[in-house]
């Protein structure tokens, strides 16, 4: 049975990104199977991961070359694709990037989040490596719909703060934020 990890906080710069690359490294390097999906438009998950910054940092790409890229955006995205892809990375985790995207492409993904959130799970579980165990998800800080799409079926939900007053103060809207997209109450304690 695979087990969904969701990587989510109410404030930026709080080490999401880091925390699920680590955890997706140490969880490959121990032979549990796992898949890393990074459902960041930064895309800083394929940075830590191995992608070349040429790439994560591609300015406004062509409708023709979003086509071809691999990435969660990417509505074309099967998953010959995402092990080819893989394979000429070398990659030792698999992961799916959020990919290169333009104002519009990155809409019409959000868009579409928005009018089936069971979309999302829907596409990465069509894209699972055999056997898969575990996937964690790297979502952007705050309110969005890419975390409102993860949360319902996460079957843990990691909130890394910072221990400052700004970052904590965000907790019990965030709480709130939490249980009304996952469905369920969180224990009331903070670690």
């Amino acid at each position: 049975m695979t087990r969904y990890i969701v990587v989510a906080s109410p404030k930026g710069g709080v080490g999401r990104t880091t925390l699920v690359a680590q955890l997706s490294t140490r969880l490959s390097a121990s032979g549990v199977r796992c898949l890393a999906v990074d459902l960041d438009p930064q895309n800083a998950l394929a940075l830590h991961l191995g992608s070349p910054a040429r790439w994560v940092s591609m300015p406004q790409p062509s409708p023709a070359s979003l086509a071809q890229t691999v990435g969660i955006v990417n509505q074309e995205l099967n998953p010959q694709a995402l092990m080819e892809y893989l394979k000429a990375r070398r990659a030792a985790v698999a992961y799916i990037p959020f990919g290169a995207h333009n104002a519009f492409s990155r809409r019409h993904a959000e868009e579409a989040l928005a009018n089936d959130g069971a979309a999302l799970r829907a596409r990465v579980d069509g894209l699972l490596p055999p056997r898969c165990e575990v996937v964690l998800f790297d979502t952007p800080a705050g309110h969005n719909g890419w975390a409102e799409a993860v949360l319902p079926v996460a079957d843990l939900v990691l909130v890394p703060l910072l221990a400052e007053p700004a970052c904590l103060a965000t907790v019990p809207a965030y709480e709130v934020y939490l249980q009304a997209h996952a469905g369920r109450a969180y224990p009331k304690q903070v670690k």
